[in-house]
Formats: structure tokens, C-alpha cells, sequence
């Protein structure tokens, strides 16, 4: 919003006044006491200059006040003010010009009508089928495994700690090198082949072998290479999974039997897949609603929100939050995707 205003001579007094007196009495001439030096001496003393601009400042600021709460506006940004003329000895008092960034307004759309038509037409009733729950009860029992250090070769299914190294025609592989990794063997972790060469060996080895990329490997540049790879296995280990008993059960939580464990499972999937799906229908009504609204947005909103956001990481990051404030680890580039 653009605008001009014009203060004549009576309505910037109002403003001079007080600060042409405030430094008046802050004026200290020898021999007198401040603020009883005789009035015509006192002035000369006074920076005129100074206290008119400190006046065009106040009267510009009360102006701006004045005229945003007439209007209701919202200003969201500081204003940027050019002074047009200034005559303290005619009529005109200031006359300038204002540029101000206004809260936008927004005329939202049929909120109701979208609402109603999504939740009767798109949302989901949820389930949880036989397989979501083996998966979940198998990954509770994989959580609680135990593993045991062996000397055999390494199987499918054990837990292996490598180091390795990838090299591509001699010279090192950005992201094909670890220490200490550890893993299941088996559960394709790694590029195909590479875990397969791993197999039936035992702690203590050092293993070099070859494994070439398929033509449709995430990584373009690394598309029908062929890699070379020096590894240590660092160890071996069996794991062993509890058995599913009532026993077992018991002893995560207070379940009598393998049914309660499997219902509680079961009801706490669901949950969160309602969960989800009304986050998802919130989402989408949320969409609709603003296609369906008019709203324009200062860049300075916008830039003001990102700026925000940024400190919020930040102090976030400063807390030593579990994966803030540190380095990104680097994809592997053996990483299945």
C-alpha cells in the first residue's frame, strides 16, 4: 500500500513542540542553573536542525499509527518513508511518502462444502491384515534376539561386522568404504552379490572379490560398473530368536498369553494407520481449501517464515537433538534404494 500525507503547520507543532521544549531544558549555559537560562540565549543553543528531524520522525510514526488503526491494517514489514517536502515556516508542516507491507487479505473458500465432500467421498476405513502383523511381531523378535560369537563360516541370517573398501579401476569409491559395520546377512543390506561373497567365511579373513552394478542402479554413475572390493570380516555371530510363548510375552508387557500380545499388536497397527489416514484427509482438505481460497503473500511474509524456520533448526540443532546439529552421514553408494 502506497500512500501520501500531509501535515500542515498546526498539525506538526503538535509534534515539534514537545521536542523543541525537551531540548530547550536540556540546554546548560554558564552561569545559570539548567533550565533557567533566559529563553532567547537558551534557543540559540539548541540544535534546530536536530530537533526538526527528530520531529518529522515522531510525526511520521504517530501519522503511520493513526491512519493503520483507522484502516485496520496489519503492517508486517517496516515501513519505507521518503520525505516529500518540509517547510517548518509556510503552511506545510511535512508532506511524505509511505510504502507499507500489509497483512494480506484472504477470502477463504467454501471450508465446509470441501470438508464435507472429502471426508465423505476419500477417507479410508483402515485395516491390518495378516502380514503387517507378522512383520511386526517379527521385528519385535529380531529386536530382542541374542547373538553369540562364532568361529564357523558365516550363514545367512548371522550378524557380520566387516571393513571394507570399494575401488573403481584402481582408485577409491566415494561412499564404497566402512569400518565396523555390522549387518544380517541375507537381508539385502548391500548391492547384490556383495553380501553372497561373504558367505561361508569365517572371522579373521580378508576377502577381495568383484560385483558389477546393474544397468538401472540409482546411482548413475555407477551403472554397469564393475567394483572392486577388499574385505575384513571382523566377525562372526549367531543369532537366536526368542520363541513366541506366553512366557516370552509376559516379560514385555502385561499380557496373560500370545493373543493378547497378537491383539494388542494388532489394534496398536491400526491406530496408527487411522492415524496416518486422518492426517492424510486433514492434509487434503487443507489443499482444497486453499486452491479454493484467494490469498497473496508478501515475499516478506514468506522470507520472514523461512527465516524462522531456520533459527527454529538451529536452536533445535544447538540442544544436541539426536540427528541435529552434526554432519549428514554420506549415502552409501552400496545401499539398496
Amino acid at each position: 500500500m502506497e500512500l501520501e500525507v500531509s501535515l500542515n503547520h498546526k498539525e506538526f507543532l503538535e509534534h515539534y513542540q514537545p521536542v523543541y521544549d525537551q531540548a530547550l531544558s536540556a540546554v546548560h549555559l554558564k552561569g545559570f542553573r539548567p533550565g533557567t537560562a533566559p529563553k532567547d540565549l537558551a534557543d540559540k543553543a539548541v540544535d534546530k536542525e536536530k530537533v526538526f528531524n527528530e520531529a518529522v520522525s515522531d510525526a511520521v510514526r504517530a501519522s503511520l499509527k493513526e491512519i493503520n488503526q483507522e484502516n485496520e491494517w496489519q503492517v508486517i514489514d517496516q515501513p519505507k518513508v521518503e520525505i516529500l517536502e518540509t517547510d517548518p515556516a509556510a503552511d506545510l508542516g511535512v508532506k511524505f511518502k509511505a510504502v507499507l507491507t500489509l497483512f494480506p487479505r484472504v477470502k477463504l473458500g467454501n471450508y465446509k462444502k470441501i470438508a464435507k465432500r472429502i471426508l465423505e467421498g476419500e477417507q479410508k476405513s483402515v485395516s491390518v491384515n495378516d502380514e503387517e502383523l507378522e512383520k511386526n511381531i517379527n521385528w519385535i523378535l529380531n529386536s530382542r534376539a541374542k547373538f553369540t560369537r562364532v568361529s564357523r563360516e558365516a550363514q545367512k541370517g548371522d550378524m557380520v561386522d566387516i571393513d571394507f573398501s570399494g575401488f573403481v579401476d584402481g582408485k577409491p569409491l566415494d561412499g564404497a568404504s566402512g569400518k565396523a559395520d555390522s549387518f544380517i546377512l541375507g537381508e539385502g543390506k548391500f548391492i547384490n552379490g556383495f553380501e553372497e561373497n561373504i558367505q561361508g567365511h569365517k572371522e579373521g579373513e580378508k576377502l577381495e572379490f568383484s560385483v558389477n552394478f546393474p544397468g538401472d542402479y540409482w546411482k548413475e554413475d555407477l551403472r554397469g560398473k564393475k567394483v572392486d572390493f577388499k574385505v575384513e570380516l571382523k566377525g562372526v555371530y549367531n543369532r537366536e530368536l526368542p520363541e513366541l510363548n506366553d512366557e516370552f510375552v509376559k516379560g514385555l508387557g502385561k499380557f496373560e498369553s500370545v493373543d493378547d500380545f497378537r491383539n494388542s499388536v494388532r489394534d496398536g497397527l491400526k491406530k496408527e494407520k487411522e492415524g496416518r489416514e486422518k492426517e492424510r484427509v486433514r492434509l487434503k482438505i487443507l489443499d482444497e481449501i486453499i486452491k479454493d481460497s484467494d490469498i497473496e503473500l508478501p515475499e516478506v511474509m514468506v522470507q520472514r517464515t523461512l527465516d524462522n524456520l531456520i533459527a527454529e533448526y538451529k536452536s533445535f540443532a544447538g540442544q544436541g537433538l539426536p540427528g541435529q546439529g552434526s554432519e549428514p552421514e554420506q549415502d552409501s553408494a552400496l545401499r539398496q534404494k
